[in-house]
């Protein structure tokens, strides 16, 4: 599986408790995530880096919904979320 392809990331969101009913919502945050994010996350030479663009992808997460983004996490759902995908992103890092 490429690790840009959004079905692993999209099964992780999907099974968080915000967004287990609302499969469009994990659709778009997956393929968010495997667009943007991890490629910054792979670009990231310094531990310090790695943590803004975390910090960044939780700021998308809880932030308010919008016409473009119409699914908004609680802190505490995008915490989970986060270390979920830290936990797998760790695993798969050479």
């Amino acid at each position: 599986m490429a690790r840009r392809d959004p079905s692993l990331w999209f099964e992780i969101a999907v099974s968080q408790d915000e967004l287990r009913e609302d499969a469009d919502g994990a659709r778009l945050i997956a393929s968010r995530f495997s667009g943007k994010y991890l490629p910054a996350l792979r670009r990231a030479t310094a531990p310090e880096e790695q943590s803004r663009v975390w910090l960044s992808f939780w700021h998308y997460l809880t932030a308010r919904p919008t016409m473009r983004k119409p699914v908004a996490l609680s802190q505490e759902a995008a915490d989970k979320l986060v270390a979920e995908l830290q936990n797998v992103v760790s695993r798969q890092s050479p």
